[in-house]
């Protein structure tokens, strides 16, 4: 008997309205907002809450850097519920390198 997850999982990849509609390897990827800053504690890495498409989110970056209240930073990804978030410079030096 089929299960109704992989029942799902063959309309979705058969209906191409569907799958292009959720696009998952871009849902949460984007441009946010930094609206606060967490005091710096012993992690290795900045910490805060970051606007994105419409709510707020709890963000971290994956090496220490500075942003500051109302800083544009690219959402790369995310762990869990946590945003995980570059400031653009870093971005742009990243693209420049390549």
């Amino acid at each position: 008997m089929e299960s109704i997850k992989s029942i799902l999982s063959r309309i979705i990849q058969q209906n191409s309205a569907i799958k292009s509609a959720v696009d998952y390897d871009n849902f949460l990827t984007g441009e946010a907002t930094v609206i606060t800053v967490e005091p710096p504690k012993q992690r290795p890495y900045w910490f805060g809450r970051v606007a994105f498409r419409g709510s707020y989110w709890n963000a971290r970056t994956l090496s220490p850097t500075t942003l500051e209240e109302g800083d544009i930073c690219e959402v790369i990804g995310n762990s869990n519920i946590t945003l995980i978030i570059q400031p653009f410079s870093q971005l742009q030096s990243v693209q420049v390198q390549k």
